[in-house]
């Protein structure tokens, strides 16, 4: 394991596609753009994204496989701002991102809007304590689902759209005043869906960041 978190392996993730997306960072100032693959070969790989911040030099690749495990590589190009696009030198060693999928931040009292499946569909909502790209700690009021529920989450998108997360009640806790603690695991069903919790927790990392401190009380 390498001191950032990330691990070498030698068999990386399979091959880009043309319309995959994929997160370009622009290593001076730490920004991620997420951007469609046009063409990928052997030699180069050509995405449309928005302006990273640098013409040209060294930029970072963040992808997911088919299994949702992140993965990181580092290479170099140069951006087109008419066209809007980065061409960038074929990416050499991928490694695998364990750092973040493990990652947990605190969710700065989030809004998690939960409900179970058919035919018996209970809606919860819930306030986020921290989040990592696995799982969800939340406290909510009333009655806690039964560990092993599968549930949904709504979320939103960085274009706004609304989507679902899957997961599945892992743990509850009874707190005084009618609340409880509830540990949620998530369970994505496709490399978009892993994608969409990594978007979450990002938004909800930048949310805690910049919102004021609050004042602990007694529950």
């Amino acid at each position: 394991m390498l001191e950032d978190g990330l691990s070498r392996v030698e068999e990386g993730p399979p091959a880009l596609e043309v319309g995959q997306t994929i997160a370009v960072e622009n290593p001076l100032t730490g920004q991620s753009f997420r951007g469609a693959v046009l063409s990928a070969t052997d030699e180069a790989l050509v995405i449309r994204v928005p302006d990273p911040g640098r013409e040209r030099g060294g930029f970072g690749l963040r992808r997911l496989d088919d299994e949702g495990a992140a993965w990181y590589a580092e290479t170099a190009g140069e951006y087109s701002r008419a066209a809007e696009t980065l061409t960038l030198h074929a990416p050499g060693m991928w490694e695998l991102d364990a750092s973040r999928r493990s990652a947990r931040v605190p969710a700065a009292r989030l809004p998690v809007h939960v409900e179970t499946f058919p035919p018996s569909v209970v809606r919860r909502e819930l306030s986020g304590i921290d989040i990592s790209a696995s799982g969800l700690g939340a406290t909510g009021r009333g009655q806690a689902l039964s560990i092993g529920t599968p549930v949904r989450i709504t979320v939103r998108d960085g274009y706004g759209a609304v989507g679902w997360i899957h997961a599945v009640v892992a743990r509850t806790a009874p707190r005084s005043y009618d609340l409880f603690d509830v540990g949620l695991r998530f369970t994505p069903e496709s490399p978009a869906e892993q994608e969409l919790i990594f978007q979450w927790r990002d938004r909800a990392a930048q949310t805690s960041a910049t919102a004021p401190a609050a004042t602990n009380r007694a529950g």
